[in-house]
């Protein structure tokens, strides 16, 4: 059921695992993770609709930071959750 994402990664791979094997900078660098930027430019939506998306909590994301501080809170995607992206906007049309 698992199948290997464009970094080696296989689907399903949680972001804990992922650095046990790489830095988070190398995730981010090799493609295996996405900041919203990397996520927009993957997926064609403007990054304020990819944040707003997951802020309301409808696309599939990995949050870093402090959630009590909203305002430090980044969003990033693994490569396989790109996928739900995808999905959302084919559910939508």
């Amino acid at each position: 059921m698992a199948t290997k994402q464009k970094g080696g990664f296989k689907s399903g791979t949680t972001l804990d695992e992922m650095l046990m094997v790489k830095s988070f900078d190398e995730l981010i660098k090799d493609g295996d993770v996405f900041d919203v930027r990397g996520a927009a430019a993957q997926t064609g939506y403007d990054p304020k609709h990819v944040q707003r998306l997951c802020r309301e909590k409808r696309l599939d994301h990995v949050t870093r930071g402090l959630p009590s501080n909203p305002e430090e809170v980044q969003f990033f995607f693994l490569a396989w959750q790109l996928k739900g992206i995808f999905t959302y906007k084919r559910a939508r049309a």
